[in-house]
C-alpha cells in the first residue's frame, strides 16, 4: 500500500493499494490525508467489505476504483454527500448483486461507472435512470440479467437514444 502525501497543506493525496489483504475497509481509513484524498485505487486486495462513511470525508475525491475484489454490497453512503466532485467510479469484478436507488444520488460531475462481471440481475429504474443519459454506464452487457418488470424501463421508446450505456444492446437475458 501506498499514497502519495500532501507537501503542502492544500495539496492532495492519491492512495494506492493493490494486491495487498484488506478484507475490511474501515470509517477511519477517511483520516488519511486529512482527509485530503482525490483518488482511491483498491484493486486486486480480497476487499469485502466498507465502513459506512469510509470515504465521506473526501470532499474532492474524483475516482474510486475497487475492481477485482470481493465487494458484496455497495451503499451511497461511503461517499459524501454530496459528492460533487466524483467522477469515476469502477467496480469491475465484485460479487454486487444489487446497487441502492440512491447510489448515484448527488454525484453531479460523474461521467464512468464500471459495473463488468458482477452479479447483478436487474437494473433498477430508480438507480439507473437519472445517470443513464449523462454517464458512461460500461459492461452492462456481461451482466446475467434477469428480464422482469424491473428491466422493462430499458426498452421504453426513446430510451437508448442517446444512452451511454456500452454492451446494453448485448445484452442477453440469463433467466425469463
Amino acid at each position: 500500500m501506498y499514497w502519495l502525501a500532501p507537501t503542502t497543506t492544500k495539496a492532495y493525496c492519491e492512495i494506492q493499494v493493490v494486491q495487498s489483504t484488506v478484507p475490511v475497509l474501515r470509517a477511519d481509513f477517511g483520516r488519511i490525508c486529512q482527509g485530503y484524498v482525490t483518488v482511491v485505487n483498491i484493486m486486486s486486495s480480497g476487499l469485502i467489505s466498507l465502513d459506512n462513511g469510509v470515504f465521506a470525508p473526501f470532499y474532492k475525491l474524483t475516482e474510486v476504483d475497487l475492481s477485482n475484489n470481493r465487494i458484496q454490497e455497495m451503499r451511497r453512503s461511503y461517499f459524501s454527500y454530496p459528492a460533487r466532485e466524483l467522477q469515476v467510479i469502477n467496480l469491475s469484478n465484485n460479487n454486487i448483486r444489487r446497487l441502492p436507488n440512491d447510489m448515484f444520488t448527488q454525484m453531479p460531475s460523474l461521467q464512468s461507472v464500471s459495473l463488468t462481471g458482477n452479479p447483478i440481475s436487474s437494473l433498477d429504474e430508480r438507480t439507473f435512470r437519472p445517470i443513464f443519459r449523462n454517464v458512461e454506464i460500461v459492461g452492462l452487457g456481461t451482466l446475467p440479467l434477469s428480464c422482469d418488470c424491473k428491466v422493462r424501463w430499458l426498452k421504453e421508446p426513446g430510451q437508448m437514444c442517446g444512452a451511454n450505456a456500452h454492451g446494453l444492446a448485448e445484452t442477453v437475458c440469463r433467466t425469463p
